[in-house]
């Protein structure tokens, strides 16, 4: 299938994350342990947590937050471990999580900035002993000027038709069509990449619908697992780049089920958990193979 458009469909999308582990390697007392323990030093090392406070584990578990829940998400791949595949349609709900979630970051830094001193200070020493050394930690100033950002880098997306090196034309045009093949390949892969994630949700979503047949007890209905397949859902209208058919009929076919339910009225009626099961899995039946 030949690519559509893409430049005017989609763009491409990077989230950067600035932050100090404030791990290091203590070679001195590695090399004790080693000899102590009549072990080659080349086998291990020691490594040590320079703060282990409240405020930091706060701030790395909310970084993690908005790379899987809103950034990996609300976007697909593209390059690998480059920038993701943003189309028009989600820019505006993206852009919005995204600089709100980058504010929060922001606000927890500074909450973690403000105990920094008094935990490199009074409390490594004594969680630490003696592997404590001073030289090890950054200075509040240091911190401050450039020790944590998140950010977002907007691109466009080249087209084959978009080169225009004068390196005449038999070369030009080999170029447009690798540019064509290359495009075409990522395309597929969004795609291949957004059915993937729907059968495993759903696929998670059937499970948790489900009674154990010897103990009767039913599995557990979150708000995140549901709230996660309406996204998807939504998703196969929003990043329907190709403009597949199947992929548009499975978004109503889901839509249907889903709107017609909440995790509320699943926990309190076996009839509609039942419904809502055997729904699903006649979804699952019909998704396309993976193997596409």
């Amino acid at each position: 299938m030949s690519a559509p458009s893409i430049s005017s469909a989609a763009m491409l999308v990077k989230f950067g994350v600035t932050i100090p582990t404030f791990r290091k390697g203590d070679r001195t007392a590695t090399e004790e342990l080693a000899t102590n323990n009549g072990a080659e030093r080349k086998r291990f090392n020691l490594t040590k947590s320079l703060i282990d406070c409240a405020e930091f584990k706060s701030l790395k578990t909310h970084v993690g937050d908005v790379r899987n829940n809103i950034y990996y998400a609300k976007t697909q791949p593209w390059d690998d471990k480059g920038p993701r595949l943003l189309t028009n349609a989600n820019y505006f709900d993206f852009h919005e999580k995204m600089t709100y979630a980058i504010d929060q970051g922001k606000d927890l830094w500074d909450i973690f900035l403000g105990t920094y001193e008094h935990q490199r200070d009074v409390v490594a020493p004594k969680e630490l002993g003696d592997l404590y050394d001073q030289s090890q930690y950054p200075s509040l100033s240091d911190l401050q000027m450039g020790g944590f950002n998140m950010s977002l880098d907007y691109s466009g997306i080249a087209e084959a038709g978009d080169f225009r090196c004068d390196i005449g034309t038999e070369a030009t045009e080999y170029v447009r069509s690798q540019m064509q093949s290359s495009n075409d390949a990522r395309i597929q892969g969004a795609m291949k990449d957004l059915w993937t994630q729907l059968h495993d949700q759903i696929q998670k979503f059937i499970k948790n619908l489900a009674t154990d047949e010897t103990t009767g007890k039913r599995g557990k209905i979150s708000d995140g697992i549901f709230d996660r397949l309406v996204d998807l859902t939504d998703m196969l209208h929003t990043c329907n780049i190709t403009q597949d058919p199947d992929m548009d009929a499975m978004r109503r076919k889901l839509s249907v089920t889903l709107d017609s339910v909440s995790t509320d009225a699943i926990r309190n009626s076996p009839t509609v958990r039942e419904n809502t099961h055997k729904k699903l899995t006649e979804a699952l039946s019909s998704l396309p193979s993976l193997d596409i």
